[in-house]
């Protein structure tokens, strides 16, 4: 099987991209019950094996060629959990380095970083005066798979952590409510007066702001979810991730 895949591989380099679903339909079928998924991880193997021969036989596994591959499928199938599929020491490590040095002339990054001394960054706007640290990791957060608000022993709301110099400018007080805003929505949310934020910061922190049934089954939703206001048009400019930590927002007094 494994000379007809690259066989097919080399005539039409294309089909790599849907190779895990070929040999989920094909190599998959002849799996045991229930293990049918790892067909993808066969392709993985035999890259892998090919790559670091050295560090897979230092693992255990043997093969003359391409059995190398297969015996690293083999291996993996009949693992209860995990299986240890390469082995190295650090000094193999400067191996993977071409000339055994990593090259850190990134000219990109070398060129923004010449630009960090006399640039005048401004977040902030009339319209839009805080920063917002969207996602704050708190004593009581999890991903936001975890819906049941019941088990957060505190701050069972997510509320928003205000300076108490802006909390008294907007006129409010811990438990009060307030709506954070900007172009992409608005959110309301619990107040908390906290002296460990700098004046023009606001926080709300992760997992929250999703549905979940009450015990009379009615669907009510705790906390605010701060993706709400997170945009692609405020990103990293080189991986593209939006700058959760530094959202402009506005905030005012509400109810």
């Amino acid at each position: 099987m494994r000379n007809f895949v690259f066989k097919k591989l080399s005539e039409d380099p294309s089909l790599a991209k849907i190779a895990p679903a070929l040999l989920y339909r094909t190599l998959g079928k002849a799996l045991p019950e229930g293990m049918q998924n790892a067909a993808a991880l066969w392709a993985v193997c035999h890259q892998h094996a090919m790559a670091n021969r050295k560090s897979v036989e230092a693992a255990g596994v043997t093969g003359e060629g391409m059995d190398l591959g297969d015996n690293l499928f083999d291996a993996i199938l009949a693992g209860p959990s995990a299986v240890i599929m390469s082995k190295e020491e650090w000094s193999d490590v400067w191996q993977r380095a071409p000339g055994g040095s990593v090259n850190f002339n990134l000219p990109e990054m070398l060129a923004a970083a010449a630009q960090l001394n006399s640039t005048n960054p401004q977040e902030t706007t009339a319209e839009l005066p805080f920063l917002l640290s969207a996602g704050e990791r708190r004593s009581f957060t999890a991903n936001t798979i975890f819906r049941n608000p019941e088990w957060r022993r505190k701050d069972k709301e997510g509320a928003m952590y205000i300076n108490p110099e802006d909390a008294a400018r907007l006129n409010l007080g811990d438990g009060s409510n307030a709506r954070i805003s900007n172009d992409r929505g608005a959110l309301e949310v619990v107040v908390e007066i906290s002296d460990r934020m700098q004046r023009g910061h606001i926080s709300i922190p992760n997992g929250l702001g999703v549905d979940y049934p009450d015990e009379q089954g009615d669907t009510k939703t705790t906390g605010a979810a701060p993706n709400e206001l997170t945009s692609t048009d405020l990103a990293d400019e080189f991986v593209g991730t939006p700058w959760h930590k530094s959202v402009p927002v506005q905030v005012e007094a509400i109810g």
